[in-house]
């Protein structure tokens, strides 16, 4: 896939590295990003963790509705897998598929604001293992380093998802904001449509990152010449 990166700003690309040194020097995890559904079945036991969280988790996404949904958007072949291990064993998986988005099928109200995000990514298929301790630092970890990928490696202007009320708080901690919300029949609930640009998902990977792990991050980062600093 063609790397955007040359078009960033200096400061985004310190944005960048900030984000991309707390993930690979201070997470247990390792991310397989940017994966084909073959890759990504490749990944041993995603399959099979992949089905379990499914049926365990959100077994609605078995009903016909949804399965008619992956087989009209083919949307297993047109997504991108993010999948973050720890020794081996899969914690938790997400993908990001580009318009036509699967929620624009699921809700009437999505249908047409959806058409106004057609240059972002949907994120969807969140899977977590809930018997991992600090799961949700690594949840966070795979999504930081979901988002910086995308946007490293596509013309992607931003993200988009739906989620259920519960999950709002979590979601905006990416940057995320809700445009919408309708009745998803086949889910039997209310879900909310969320979406972020990509600067506004770098910027809060960002502040986390400096709240919660700078003196061990700035160690790594290289020095900056200071004839560049009043660019930033």
């Amino acid at each position: 896939m063609k790397s955007y990166s040359k078009n960033l700003s200096l400061k985004k690309k310190l944005s960048y590295k900030v984000v991309n040194t707390f993930v690979s020097k201070f997470s247990n995890g390792k991310v397989h990003s940017g994966l084909s559904y073959d890759e990504a079945l490749k990944i041993e036991g995603f399959d099979e963790f992949y089905k379990k969280q499914i049926k365990d988790h959100s077994p609605y996404l078995l009903n016909n509705t949804h399965l008619e949904i992956q087989e009209t958007l083919n949307l297993n072949k047109r997504s991108i897998y993010f999948i973050v291990t720890n020794k081996q064993e899969i914690i938790a998986s997400v993908r990001l598929t580009p318009y036509p988005f699967e929620l624009e099928s699921l809700c009437s109200q999505f249908k047409d604001k959806s058409k106004e995000y057609q240059d972002y990514f949907e994120i969807s298929r969140l899977q977590i293992n809930s018997t991992i301790k600090n799961r949700r630092v690594f949840v966070k970890f795979l999504l930081f380093e979901t988002g910086t990928w995308l946007f490293h490696h596509s013309g992607a202007k931003g993200i988009s998802g739906v989620c259920r009320k519960e999950r709002v708080s979590f979601f905006s901690g990416f940057g995320m904001k809700v445009i919408s919300e309708g009745f998803i029949k086949s889910r039997k609930g209310r879900y909310y449509f969320l979406v972020a640009t990509h600067q506004e998902m770098l910027l809060s990977a960002t502040v986390y990152v400096f709240k919660n792990q700078i003196n061990k991050v700035m160690k790594y980062i290289k020095i900056i010449p200071r004839s560049k600093l009043w660019k930033l």
